[in-house]
């Protein structure tokens, strides 16, 4: 079966529509939705990338990684997913192999090429002096993304606070598996 699923987010101030038609029931697309936001969660937090999973990146990540494929405003739709709510009871309380069922290849490095393409667009609406602030975390982003890893100098830590150091990033085949990090709830 088919269902048709618009997405919001609670303190969203976006007045487009963004909805996608999926062959995943509402429980899975809810855990997909909380894997996209988990894998953003383990990625840097810097001030010129939005930390938070909104209707838009989700939309484009459902596509990417789920074969989702959007539909116009004017389709009826099944269900109506929060992405706050989502955060707040599926992402935050799940457990891990409830999430990593929905694991995709390549998605860490997708993640961060996304965010390298609007974290580019954002500095370049900054005044001139946060631009020039944010140009040299912004060239580490893209050594990131070029496969460099994270160095200590750079003081790099996830949404969640920890530190980076390390962390490593390239393009691969292989499901993107979360580590250890949700807390088991069996209301999931």
């Amino acid at each position: 079966m088919i269902y048709t699923y618009k997405l919001k987010h609670f303190y969203s101030r976006v007045n487009k529509h963004y909805a996608v038609r999926s062959e995943m029931d509402y429980r899975a697309f809810n855990f997909a939705c909380a894997y996209i936001q988990l894998i953003r969660e383990e990625l840097p937090s810097l001030p010129f990338i939005d930390d938070v999973i909104g209707e838009e990146e989700t939309h484009y990540f459902m596509q990417k990684y789920y074969q989702a494929s959007s539909v116009d405003e004017n389709v009826s739709v099944d269900y109506i997913i929060d992405l706050h709510e989502n955060w707040e009871v599926v992402a935050s309380r799940c457990t891990l192999n409830m999430v990593n069922a929905f694991a995709a290849s390549n998605a860490r490095y997708t993640m961060l090429k996304y965010l390298c393409e609007t974290a580019k667009q954002n500095i370049l609406k900054c005044e001139k002096l946060d631009q020039i602030k944010y140009a040299n975390d912004f060239k580490r982003l893209e050594r990131m993304l070029a496969g460099e890893a994270v160095k200590e100098a750079w003081q790099w830590e996830n949404l969640s606070g920890k530190k980076l150091t390390g962390l490593q990033i390239t393009e691969s085949e292989t499901p993107d598996y979360l580590a250890a990090r949700i807390k088991p709830l069996s209301e999931c």
